[in-house]
Order: C-alpha cells, then sequence, then structure tokens
C-alpha cells in the first residue's frame, strides 16, 4: 500500500501554519500521516512553523546532493522538502507538506495522485495577519497581498478548500476531519 502526497497551498496570512498546528496535535498517534517539515532560508522563529533553517548555501549543497523531493523559491527565501517523503509513503503514510501555488504544477508532475488542500481567508483578514505578524514591513506585506491576489490554483489536481475566516478551531477541526478520512485510505 502506498501513502499519498497532501500537498496544502494558501497565500501568506491565511492561516495555514495556525491550521496546520491545530490539526496536526489533533491527529491520533495511528491515523498514518507524517507532517514533512521544510527547509527553509529563514531563521527559526518563536511563533509559527517549526520548520528547519538553513542559509543559502547549506540549502544548495542539500539540493545538489538530490536531497529534496520538492523545491522552489517564494518571497526571496528558499524551500524544500526531504526526499525521505517518498520512503514514507512507500511505507503507506500520507504525508503532508505545506507547499507553494506557484510550484503546485511541478509538484503535481512529480507526484500525480497528490491531494491538494487550500487554506484562504478573506482579504482583509489576510493584510491583517500579516501585520499583526511582524514578520514583514508594510512594502513586504504590500507584495504578499499583491502575490494572493494574483496567483491562482492552476487546472489539475481536485482541490478541497477550507477557509479560515472565523476560529481557528473550526478550520481546524475541518482540516484534521479530511486528514483522517484520508489516513483510512491508501493506494494499491
Amino acid at each position: 500500500m502506498t501513502g499519498r502526497l497532501v500537498y496544502v497551498v494558501g497565500p501568506s496570512g491565511a492561516g495555514k501554519d495556525s491550521v496546520l498546528e491545530y490539526a496536526r496535535a489533533r491527529l491520533p498517534a495511528d491515523a498514518g500521516i507524517i507532517f514533512a517539515r521544510r527547509f527553509i532560508t529563514r531563521p527559526p522563529a518563536a511563533a509559527g512553523e517549526q520548520h528547519i533553517p538553513v542559509s543559502a548555501g547549506q540549502f544548495k549543497r542539500i539540493a545538489g546532493d538530490h536531497g529534496l523531493a520538492l523545491q522552489w523559491n517564494a518571497n526571496g527565501l528558499c524551500y524544500g522538502i526531504g526526499r525521505e517523503i517518498r520512503h514514507w509513503m512507500d511505507l503507506g503514510f500520507h504525508v503532508i507538506v505545506n507547499g507553494s501555488r506557484e510550484y503546485l504544477p511541478s509538484a503535481s508532475a512529480k507526484f500525480p495522485d497528490l491531494v491538494v488542500i487550500s487554506i484562504t481567508a478573506p482579504m482583509d483578514a489576510i493584510r491583517a495577519r500579516l501585520q499583526q505578524r511582524g514578520r514583514e514591513n508594510a512594502a513586504e506585506v504590500g507584495r504578499r497581498i499583491m502575490r494572493a491576489e494574483s496567483l491562482v490554483l492552476p487546472a489539475g489536481p481536485e482541490v478541497l478548500t477550507i477557509v479560515n475566516d472565523g476560529a481557528l478551531k473550526a478550520a481546524g477541526e475541518q482540516l484534521r476531519d479530511l486528514l483522517i478520512n484520508l489516513g483510512q485510505t491508501t493506494t494499491a
């Protein structure tokens, strides 16, 4: 039995990290699901995604050694997912990846049966969240808003959408339920 890649996308400020963490913390241990950590050329942060911080040089070496199954650039940073995800899927686990909308065509070419989950929110909520997290200055927030408005998911795989416009619990439970249902199935 083979697991599937669950490719979670959404604009900065939609609350992807919070919704993913909420669902991860509430999944049963035997759900058959693994959350992949991303390599990111960004220092660690006290809040938000618990990524693997690397320098640009380290990222280049990992990618050059074929250590990444997926890699992309966005918002001036490099992102990567380790090649171990293929092994996990071969063992029957479904693997959750916090991905990029722009990179989706490449990801679906590498993993044709991937499941896409889009976490989104109204644009005013996205702007407020970006300002509140304080990671970007006003110009960077403006660029992220423009990117959020301009990027549309490409045609291809089916997309399941979660609108994170209320309490975190509502979107988090919706994602948890989707993942539990997926965890009960594998492909032959």
